[in-house]
């Protein structure tokens, strides 16, 4: 203190803290579908960036944006989030939900006309909503009963028309999807004349 003709100088040490602040941080929820990828914004103060992580796993960070893998199959999974903080602030974490739907598909297949005992091929390939065919997925097809068919490589199943009577047929075919894909159908007609 700063002594006066009534008062004594005093002087004395004291110690006090300063504690620091906690960061602070602000992601919203994400939705994308299966094979996709998508980038997430995060707001952040009082850090030099963040880290973040889906079920364990390590996600890309660009500055402010986490990249979500497309690798991760249809469902709900928690992103936690978590900031490096400069030296005058404490980290902080929060999660958001990120939601991987279904990819649609769509199944081709074409009306085939033929004539009795001509082995002529029913194609069908099932692709997903990008153009890319989906291989190892049963589809069902019923012409003159049902019957299921695995796709190939190719997202192609061929069936032959030799040995059905001559008639027309309607052939419904189905994919009744899967854990990453939605389902679809189609029908078609199939038309065999006489010999």
């Amino acid at each position: 203190t700063v002594p006066d003709s009534n008062h004594n100088e005093i002087a004395k040490d004291f110690t006090f803290s300063v504690n620091p602040d906690n960061s602070t941080l602000d992601v919203d929820d994400a939705e994308t579908v299966y094979g996709r990828s998508v980038e997430v914004n995060v707001i952040y103060g009082g850090a030099t960036g963040i880290a973040a992580e889906i079920d364990g796993k390590n996600l890309s960070v660009k500055g402010n944006m986490i990249v979500i893998p497309d690798d991760l199959d249809a469902g709900e999974y928690k992103l936690t989030v978590t900031t490096v903080p400069d030296s005058n602030h404490e980290a902080v974490s929060k999660q958001a939900t990120v939601t991987v739907n279904k990819m649609e598909t769509e199944i081709l297949a074409q009306n085939i006309k033929t004539t009795y005992n001509v082995d002529r091929k029913l194609t069908i390939t099932l692709k997903d909503s990008e153009n890319k065919a989906i291989a190892g997925e049963k589809i069902t097809v019923n012409i003159n009963g049902e019957k299921t068919y695995t796709t190939d490589k190719n997202g192609q199943v061929q069936i032959s028309t030799k040995g059905l009577a001559s008639d027309t047929y309607q052939a419904k075919i189905a994919f009744d999807g899967s854990a990453n894909y939605k389902n679809s159908a189609k029908n078609i007609s199939i038309t065999v004349k006489k010999a």
